[in-house]
């Protein structure tokens, strides 16, 4: 462990840290050495830099090490990041059991964040048997706390009168105090926070939608060193989307994140390559290439820990010709039941696509049904409509256009156009 904060703190003084600048170095080795010196705080501090890449490339294995060793001493926002990473597979094997347990440590000294993640476990029934009326306790919980994602989760759940009576009036009360809890987070600094509050500009949550508010939230953690608002700031210049239209700094912005061994940014930085944009970068098959082997590498390591997102990933990247990579439904078809058996419910939708055209897998429409109405049960707009299609021809299943018509509304008070 000693050596492996040394590396750190020499990669940085050879200046491989892409983001930050002197201050930034120094405050990186700062944490490295007191993390070496048994610091718990500081080592959770360091490996929330290598989880997310903030100021450091990405490093789940590090990220996983450091973590442990701080929740092992006690700490509990290590318990919380440590279940984290066994609820989303990285850094280790995916394992729900060991992320509610370190959860509820967590929980159980008082780290709200923790509160609220056990909450989506209870609701969403994943390494658990789902129970609505504990996810509204725990969510409860977090939001007395002062949490605001436990805030807008509890209000969704009062909303649908789902754990807890329906009132509508108590949602939108929480969502208003999520909002304000959410900017007073922001305003201290807080990278989470900002990418939150863009977030909920950009969508009009709880507030008149307003992309240029976003964007600047989005700009103000991406200059943190944040590759996920790097990412979500390079789409928006990229569409002119709240921000003037520049690819330039589209690319720019994608390959910084890119940098910090963010995989959709490695992936995107990829197809950046193989097309070209504009002005701004002409298409070059060897860095298109290279791109996609850095992305591919960082995909298989993830999903070789059951990481849903990587699975996912895969599947869709095999569903198409990318950089040096053939097409193969098979392979595609793979990646996606994979991720479809793990709970991901866009892949089960893709995978019943598949099997309704017997691409990558035989033709079976009733098979393509069965996983259309597991994704729709778990809120996935597509798959409610194609269910409702289904029903209204008579594919896969006896037609019936009183289900049918059942699926369309779900599907429109879902939010589907």
């Amino acid at each position: 462990m000693h050596h492996r904060l040394r590396s750190i703190a020499l990669a940085l003084m050879l200046g491989c840290c892409a983001a930050g600048g002197a201050r930034g170095q120094e405050s990186i080795e700062a944490l490295a050495r007191a993390a070496q010196a048994g610091d718990a705080g500081a080592t959770v501090r360091l490996a929330e830099r290598l989880e997310w890449g903030r100021g450091l490339p990405r490093d789940d294995v590090r990220a996983f090490a450091l973590h442990t060793k701080a929740a092992e001493a006690g700490d509990a926002l290590a318990m919380k990041c440590l279940g984290r990473m066994y609820n989303e597979g990285r850094g280790a094997t995916r394992d729900p059991a060991q992320a509610l347990a370190w959860y509820r440590k967590a929980a159980e000294r008082g780290n709200a964040k923790a509160m609220n993640n056990l909450g989506s476990l209870y609701s969403g029934g994943y390494g658990v048997e789902k129970d609505p009326a504990e996810a509204v306790a725990w969510f409860g919980k977090s939001a007395g706390a002062g949490e605001p994602v436990g805030m807008m989760n509890l209000a969704a759940m009062y909303r649908r009168g789902e754990g807890a009576a329906k009132d509508e009036a108590r949602g939108d009360e929480l969502v208003k105090a999520a909002l304000a809890r959410t900017t007073e987070l922001a305003n201290t600094g807080d990278i989470d926070a900002i990418v939150q509050l863009g977030r909920l500009y950009y969508s009009g949550t709880g507030v008149e939608r307003d992309r240029a508010k976003a964007a600047e939230q989005f700009r103000a953690a991406a200059d943190a060193g944040d590759p996920l608002a790097m990412m979500i700031l390079s789409r928006m210049h990229g569409a002119g989307d709240g921000v003037a239209r520049d690819e330039a700094r589209a690319v720019e912005l994608c390959r910084q994140a890119a940098a910090m061994n963010d995989p959709p940014a490695m992936f995107q930085l990829a197809l950046v390559y193989q097309r070209g944009a504009g002005n701004a970068v002409a298409p070059d098959e060897r860095l298109a290439g290279e791109w996609m082997r850095k992305a591919m590498d960082a995909y298989l390591q993830r999903a070789a820990w059951d990481n849903i997102d990587a699975m996912r990933a895969l599947g869709w990247i095999y569903a198409d010709a990318r950089p040096n990579l053939s097409k193969d439904l098979t392979r595609a078809a793979e990646w996606y039941g994979k991720a479809a058996q793990a709970g991901d419910a866009e892949s089960m939708y893709q995978l019943g696509r598949m099997c309704a055209a017997g691409q990558g897998v035989h033709r079976d429409d009733a098979t393509a049904l069965a996983w259309y109405r597991h994704a729709a049960e778990l809120g996935h707009t597509d798959a409610m409509r194609a269910l409702a299609d289904a029903y209204h021809t008579g594919t896969g299943v006896a037609r019936d256009e009183s289900l049918a018509t059942e699926w369309a509304a779900k599907a429109r008070q879902a939010g589907a156009p």
